[in-house]
């Protein structure tokens, strides 16, 4: 589905404390064709979960870095290379499930069923297999998450969502 993804690298991590949740944040980065930089964080959350999120560099100081439009124009490139670092989590995680919200754009006045979540869902469907990933959204709040259906843990889908929903967005999905 992807040209191309952008060749990206690991910087390094962070332990936090996110309520009653220790997190670890992993801090990547990769630039895009026209040699501006993205930073990426996956917050590794309890029951082997990652939560993808990006911004570019330029906006890290800003509260809306995540509602930001780029108009680099080049968001399957940018999206392939959030793609290849689920894989590298995967690779080293064989029971990692993902998580993520698609921020609504300053010109979307809710978070509800956004354009990204639109677009990252399609691109989820076509890049991780129904076989391997339990596809769940939850349009109200644009959130996804792909289960991992090797991690047989017991009650796996309300943990990973009572975690997802206090981590994002602080409140219950």
């Amino acid at each position: 589905m992807f040209d191309s993804s952008y060749k990206f690298r690991y910087c390094n991590y962070q332990d936090i404390k996110q309520g009653q949740y220790n997190v670890r944040k992993h801090i990547l980065t990769f630039s895009c064709k026209k040699k501006i930089q993205y930073i990426v964080h996956v917050e590794e959350y309890p029951h082997y979960t990652y939560g993808v999120k990006f911004y570019l560099k330029n906006h890290r100081l800003s509260r809306r870095k995540y509602n930001l439009l780029t108009n680099l124009h080049d968001p399957l490139s940018v999206i392939g290379t959030c793609v290849e670092i689920m894989l590298y989590f995967y690779a080293k995680n064989s029971f990692a499930s993902f998580a993520f919200i698609g921020a609504n754009s300053l010109k979307e006045h809710t978070g509800k069923n956004t354009k990204r979540f639109r677009i990252y869902r399609r691109i989820m469907e076509n890049s991780f297999s129904p076989f391997t990933f339990s596809h769940r959204t939850y349009e109200d709040k644009s959130a996804y998450l792909l289960l991992n259906k090797d991690n047989v843990e017991q009650n796996l889908l309300e943990k990973v969502e009572k975690v997802f929903a206090y981590c994002y967005t602080k409140k219950e999905i």
